[in-house]
């Protein structure tokens, strides 16, 4: 691999941690807890 190769790999790396950081720091006040997701028994409707 080039220099450039692992350049573009390092800044691809260090902004999409960046995003990460912003996308924690967002308000959630109202937000629920907990979820609970229900599924179906095998061959049943929702089951996949």
């Amino acid at each position: 691999m080039s220099f450039r190769t692992i350049a573009a790999i390092a800044a691809v790396a260090t902004l999409a941690v960046g995003a990460v950081g912003v996308a924690a720091a967002q308000d959630r006040t109202g937000w629920p807890s907990n979820m609970t997701i229900g599924t179906a028994s095998q061959g049943g409707t929702y089951f996949v």
